[in-house]
């Protein structure tokens, strides 16, 4: 697992974790699940367009990931009230 922060690994017990697994675990520390493959924390996010979302890897550089059209306007929604500072979806 990688967080888009400063290229730090982080790093898991031993055993094997389902994505739904990772995102339960996760969810309290501001990450969210936009598309099934990808977990991001809701700091490096820099927009959420369309169909993808663009993630600060560094100061100078970001990335595109996929943004599922399933979840979009539920990851909208969570990032608005993540970004307000509330403590709870």
């Amino acid at each position: 697992l990688k967080l888009y922060n400063e290229a730090n690994d982080v790093m898991l017990a031993v055993g094997k974790y389902t994505m739904n697994q990772l995102e339960k675990e996760l969810c309290s520390l501001g990450f969210l699940r936009i598309h099934r493959t990808y977990l991001v924390n809701f700091h490096f996010i820099a927009t959420i367009q369309k169909d993808q979302v663009s993630v600060q890897e560094s100061q100078y550089k970001s990335i595109d990931l996929p943004l599922s059209h399933r979840k979009a306007s539920e990851i909208r929604q969570k990032f608005k009230i993540l970004s307000r500072g509330e403590d709870k979806l």
